[in-house]
């Protein structure tokens, strides 16, 4: 890791690495604008962490410019005090810290921006849905202006340095995007027009900050779908402009919110690193620092990048999420303990931000695994992450735990969810646990289904039941036929299926089943009572699911409600009239699951503390089970 842990110096601003956590919004601002505990609490976990520079989320320059509700603001002095709470406890453990100064230009939300939103163009979001107005020239120059006061307000308030957002489709990117931009004045049209007004922005806010101060700028590799706004080409010329301009640090990001969230927030399906090029052609033309971003989870792969000369710094920024501590694990060699994100784009990408493998994230402030005085003999029943994130905190604070999983591995229901295509990583959630439950102590028992004779007889302080869910058993005529199974029995492969399937229900559960069966050559039909599929997935993640069912030629039947099951066929109901679906080989059930709590009603009374956890307690999300898990291991 001697290229990732080297430091580096940017215009006298020195780095202990070249790990960068970027400028992503928690929604821990308060509904004033202001920084809170949480924000500081966050932040600070990071740099205890280890991490080399923390980019604070984007920070509003100007009221107009909000997207949030809780759109952390740097427009007035009033915010100084704040933000120096933060930039103190942030130096108190090493790291250095930058804000990102932002306006939201077009991207601005109505309710949180007071009522009107400007931008270069009268050219609307599609996600906003609101015709702007275009900015006059004065008005231009007084948004100069707010960029400048931001950026002295921030070095006030002690960071090290500022980055000026111009990515992602908001106010500057809209200016240097022929796209956005279709001005006939001296900011629009031609590439120098529409380059004038961020280096406008660069040159005040050099003035205000002063020439020993790190200025950077967060600039678009190539605005996506392609070929409707900056080309790399493009982004390579601005680069030059921007380093000639005084930028110190370049931070080179891709896409835009709205046409291209998927590759802004990518999920598992899009590549490692899938942006380094983008960064590396950036990086051959300027002579300052650049920073790539995108999909970037692995300690390893960022040292490579960083080897191979790629870019100077790396940004990684949902492991940092996933676990705040792993350049630290690195350095010590501790590779068995650093929590890896695995690319769900779920929870994260909720306006207050959790992960759906680090329960700690977004409870920072509240956070205590200190040892407790009187341990307790624990028994966690269930070895699903649930169990498994249960175990783990209740041993790290001294307590007793026995963990009982009653199938000959752990893990639970990630088995099945991490089957389809573009999971895989999903088994993270089990690497990732099982090395710590070891380390702290966690008595493992596999094959050990337990019944409340056992508990009686063990005699456990408290006993945590995490034993999942079970497949729902709909009441539906000849659901009970051989040719019926379960989506979970697929894709664990206890179940074979034939070459023509249908996919009953199409959630999340059903339409991956649909897609795995698919890309496994079956033909496939997928048919869900609801107007839309996989209506219970992110945002991200189903858009790239949706493509690949249609290339995979999934034939979709929606608001059909399944009647029964017959010698012939599948018997449905669309807009109250029968229709029946036949040839198919067997029939997949993905309606749903149950929780499988049936030992908690024989316990109640029997032990002194009893815990329903995960979706034992309810059927719900991986971020929900290990969240339960915490709220009770931090309790006993």
């Amino acid at each position: 890791m001697e290229h990732l842990f080297q430091p580096i110096t940017i215009n006298g601003m020195t780095l202990r690495n070249r790990i960068v956590v970027p400028p992503m919004d928690t929604g821990y601002g308060s509904t004033d604008h202001e920084v809170t505990d949480q924000l500081i609490a966050y932040h600070r976990r990071r740099a205890e962490g280890g991490m080399g520079l923390i980019i604070v989320e984007y920070t509003s320059v100007d009221p107009g410019g909000r997207c949030t509700a809780t759109q952390l603001g740097i427009y007035d002095d009033r915010f100084i005090p704040g933000f120096k709470r933060l930039t103190d406890a942030v130096h108190e453990h090493g790291a250095k810290i930058a804000l990102q100064i932002h306006h939201g230009g077009i991207r601005a939300r109505p309710e949180h921006s007071g009522g009107e939103i400007v931008g270069p163009s009268a050219i609307p979001d599609a996600d906003v849905g609101v015709v702007p107005r275009e900015l006059t020239i004065p008005e231009i120059e007084a948004l100069v202006e707010a960029f400048g006061q931001a950026a002295r307000r921030a070095r006030e308030a002690g960071f090290d340095a500022v980055e000026i957002h111009g990515a992602h489709g908001y106010l500057i990117n809209e200016f240097l995007s022929p796209w956005y931009n279709r001005r006939n004045d001296a900011y629009g049209g031609s590439f120098e027009n529409r380059l004038r007004f961020p280096l406008e922005v660069v040159k005040r806010v050099r003035e205000l900050v002063g020439p020993d101060f790190p200025v950077g700028f967060r600039l678009v590799g190539e605005e996506m779908p392609l070929g409707i706004g900056l080309t790399l080409r493009d982004s390579t010329r601005i680069a030059v402009r921007l380093a000639e301009a005084g930028i110190d640090m370049i931070h080179v990001s891709i896409g835009n919110i709205g046409p291209s969230l998927g590759v802004v927030l990518a999920p598992m399906a899009k590549d490692w690193g899938f942006n380094v090029y983008a960064a590396a052609a950036i990086k051959r033309v300027v002579h300052i620092p650049v920073i790539t971003v995108g999909r970037i989870t692995d300690v390893r792969l960022a040292d490579q990048i960083v080897r191979d000369g790629h870019a100077d710094l790396v940004a990684m920024g949902r492991a940092s999420l996933a676990d705040p501590e792993f350049p630290k694990k690195a350095l010590e060699g501790r590779w068995d303990e650093i929590r890896k994100c695995f690319g769900c784009a779920d929870a994260c990408t909720q306006p207050y931000r959790h992960c759906n493998n680090n329960p700690e994230l977004g409870r920072e402030f509240q956070w205590n695994l200190s040892p407790v005085r009187k341990p307790k003999v624990v028994w966690v029943i269930g070895g699903g992450v649930a169990g498994m994130e249960a175990a783990l905190l209740a041993a790290q604070r001294g307590h007793q735990v026995t963990l009982f999983e009653k199938e000959a591995e752990l893990g639970g229901q990630i088995h099945a969810a991490a089957a389809p295509p573009h999971k895989g990583e999903l088994l993270n959630a089990i690497t990732n646990r099982v090395p710590l439950l070891k380390k702290y102590g966690v008595k493992v028992q596999l094959r050990s289904p337990v019944t409340s004779d056992m508990v009686r007889a063990g005699r456990p302080d408290v006993v945590i039941l995490a034993s999942g869910s079970v497949p729902w058993r709909p009441a539906l005529p000849g659901f009970d036929r051989p040719e019926v199974v379960q989506a979970k029995d697929v894709l664990t492969g206890r179940a074979f299926v034939g070459p023509k399937v249908a996919v009953l229900g199409g959630g999340m559960v059903g339409a991956e089943t649909a897609e795995y069966l698919a890309d496994r050559h079956r033909d496939v039909t997928l048919i869900e009572m609801l107007d839309q599929i996989a209506g219970d997935m992110p945002k991200v993640p189903r858009a790239y699911l949706m493509h690949r069912l249609a290339q995979l030629g999934v034939q979709i039947v929606t608001g059909a409600r399944a009647e029964a099951i017959t010698d012939h066929g599948v018997l449905v109901s669309v807009n109250g009239r029968t229709r029946l679906l036949e040839g198919f080989t067997n029939v997949v059930l993905a309606m749903g699951s149950k929780p499988a709590n049936e030992l908690a009603e024989e316990l109640k009374g029997e032990v002194e503390e009893l815990y329903l956890i995960g979706d034992a307690r309810q059927v719900a999300r991986i971020a929900d089970a290990t969240a339960q898990a915490a709220e009770v291991a931090l309790r006993i």
